[in-house]
């Protein structure tokens, strides 16, 4: 059973820092080494500092970023620029942010999670993960023992709570209120009432839960926990999540086309093969002449029916429904998911058709924007582009049901959830 807890975050001393924007940034796995100096040079206590410092060429075994991270926590602590709060809460965080000119809020419940291995069938994965960055967070994990961004879950919610329990905190003076300079506004409450907090634990016990995003921190806290003997530490047995519920109006998951890269000639002979053993082909015409928001309301139409997706070269555009789908691409209710199908039956052939070359590193680009994949297309930065539509979250979560795991880059939650709002630390939240 789902297991969670209210614990004592470690919070930044606003009095000290003023604006709380300052401070927060975007998952480590999204920053690109141009963002992470803009951090540094943002202000001195940026959460970057702590969740994806720096590399310098002198780093050695005891003095690296990582042992950075658990000195520079503890200065922080001590100059009172961090501060633990005294009493054991539950977070209540609203992210309000502009997609495509509308204005959403997302709604999540920042806790402390009991971690279980997936075979316990308490906490599903969605995605695969990769050795590197599960190496580099159990370095820093084992070196800070603290918790910098949450785990990004998915509640099931049936009974659609969840904005009740919100709205039992959100008439309070939050504990942050902050807008950053793209736009996007942050608001976070405490609550720590006996009462909300037992309904809480009660109407999360007996519901999975999916993890949207923060496959690899979930995996090291695990593998770190499964080090150590946890009656010395108990605080190893939680991990910092957000949790939300698969009803937000304010979750955005957004597709991850795939482009490639530098085919030669026998790899586009396999795509084409491919393609016409597994799939209807439906001729759209060329990326030059034709209506893209057409095709894209098609593509919607024909990615939640049909389980297709869409294909365009330099000189056409098309889309693809499979003849068949396929057991291991149905989901319980008998609808595949067209990520799936893409790389079962055209990009892992591809990939194996050619063992000499690495198909994640040079082979396949990612994007979540159409326009820009067109323009790749038509430039002849890319030679080809698959489109996907967006997958339904609750079929993302029935293929976890399944024990199924997804392509990496499967799916993209927007926007990322900040690091820096709330830090847990194994020491000092339990």
């Amino acid at each position: 059973m789902v297991a969670i807890r209210p614990f004592k975050a470690i919070r930044y001393n606003q009095a000290m820092l003023g604006n709380p924007a300052a401070v927060l940034a975007r998952p480590y796995d999204v920053i690109n080494p141009e963002e992470q100096e803009v951090l540094y040079q943002k202000n001195p206590y940026n959460i970057i500092r702590l969740e994806y410092g720096k590399t310098y060429p002198g780093d050695h075994q005891t003095d690296n970023r990582y042992s950075r991270a658990s000195k520079t926590i503890k200065q922080w602590l001590n100059e009172g620029v961090l501060q633990c709060d005294e009493i054991e809460n539950f977070y209540f965080y609203e992210q309000t942010f502009i997609y495509n000119g509308q204005e959403y809020t997302r709604r999540g419940v920042m806790a402390a999670l009991k971690i279980e291995p997936y075979s316990s069938k308490v906490v599903l994965p969605h995605e695969k993960t990769m050795a590197a960055p599960k190496k580099d967070r159990l370095e820093l994990l084992s070196h800070s023992r603290a918790n910098f961004s949450p785990v990004f879950t998915l509640i099931p919610d049936p009974q659609q709570r969840i904005d009740c329990f919100f709205e039992k905190v959100t008439g309070k003076i939050p504990l942050l209120e902050t807008t950053e300079e793209s736009g996007q506004k942050h608001r976070l409450w405490a609550a720590n009432d006996p009462a909300l907090i037992n309904d809480l634990q009660d109407y999360l016990a007996d519901q999975p839960l999916l993890i949207a995003d923060g496959h690899h921190r979930y995996e090291t806290a695990l593998t770190y926990l499964q080090s150590i003997d946890p009656s010395q530490l108990p605080g190893a047995r939680y991990i910092l999540t957000t949790l939300v519920s698969v009803y937000d109006p304010g979750l955005l998951m957004l597709p991850t086309h795939r482009l490639l890269n530098k085919l030669n000639h026998h790899q586009t002979k396999i795509i084409e093969q491919k393609i016409n053993e597994h799939f209807e082909v439906i001729e759209w015409g060329d990326p030059d002449h034709f209506e893209s928001q057409a095709y894209l309301a098609e593509l919607d139409k024909v990615s939640r029916e049909k389980s297709g997706f869409g294909y365009i070269t330099a000189d056409k555009i098309c889309l693809l429904t499979p003849k068949s789908a396929g057991k291991s691409g149905e989901t319980a209710s008998g609808i595949a998911l067209p990520v799936k199908l893409l790389h079962e039956q055209i990009l892992n052939p591809l990939a194996a058709a050619d063992k000499n070359r690495d198909s994640d590193k040079n082979l396949l680009g990612f994007s979540h924007d159409f326009a820009g994949s067109l323009d790749s297309v038509k430039s002849g930065s890319a030679d080809a582009v698959f489109i996907l539509g967006t997958i339904p979250v609750a079929r993302v979560l029935d293929q976890a049901r399944q024990g199924a795991v997804l392509p990496q880059k499967s799916t993209y939650f927007y926007p990322k959830l900040p690091s820096g709002l709330l830090i847990y630390h194994m020491d000092l939240s339990c």
